[in-house]
């Protein structure tokens, strides 16, 4: 009789609950079996935690509460605001369109300004009505007068007045003062004061 077809020798007298002994060989299979599965587990468990990592970091732009408030940075735009708006006053005021200094300080103070909005403009606790007032402004700023040439913003973009001053620019400046003059109310540099002393004016959060 093969092995295969012998009887098992069940003894009577035996446990139930006698222990199970395995063999050497099959033991340390178990065993290499067992690491196995402990070693592929946190291998799936990192794969996994890692594609939770980068859909957060992609997604945390967009998720106003996680994003990184700079109060330092709000009082800085606000200050540069203020800054501007104090030039744009001095010249509805008096004719400083041919006075170097005058201009230099302009364009120092414009650029200082988009330098400051651009450097985080996610990451700071402006309500969207400021950023809308500021993107409205600036646009003001950048397309007077509206179907010319050569803009004002295109003389601010070029640093006109800091490093040289064209003629164009300074009958720029003139023209706004002139019309200040001759309208006050209805004026386009009282619309760009009304509008900074809006922006001032708005609460930094929501």
């Amino acid at each position: 009789m093969s092995e295969v077809n012998k009887p098992i020798d069940c003894k009577k007298d035996s446990s139930p609950y006698e222990k199970i002994l395995i063999h050497p060989i099959e033991k340390d299979k178990k065993h290499k079996e067992e690491a196995k599965n402990k070693e592929e587990r946190p291998s799936h468990f990192k794969l996994f935690s890692a594609l939770i990592l980068c859909f957060e970091k992609i997604l945390s732009p967009f998720n106003p509460d996680k994003q990184t408030t700079s109060p330092i940075l709000v009082q800085t735009i606000l200050k540069d605001v203020l800054a501007f708006r104090k030039l744009l006053a001095t010249l509805a005021g008096e004719d400083l369109s041919h006075h170097p200094d005058f201009n230099q300080q302009l364009v120092r103070v414009w650029h200082t300004l988009l330098d400051d909005c651009n450097s985080s403009p996610l990451k700071i606790p402006f309500s969207w009505d400021i950023i809308d007032k500021l993107n409205f402004f600036i646009a003001q700023i950048k397309n007077f007068p509206i179907g010319s040439e050569h803009s004002l913003g295109y003389y601010f973009s070029h640093h006109a007045g800091d490093h040289w001053i064209p003629f164009p620019f300074m009958d720029l400046l003139q023209q706004l003062h002139q019309e200040f003059l001759s309208s006050p109310s209805t004026s386009t540099l009282r619309h760009w004061i009304v509008l900074l002393d809006e922006i001032l004016l708005t609460p930094e959060k929501t």
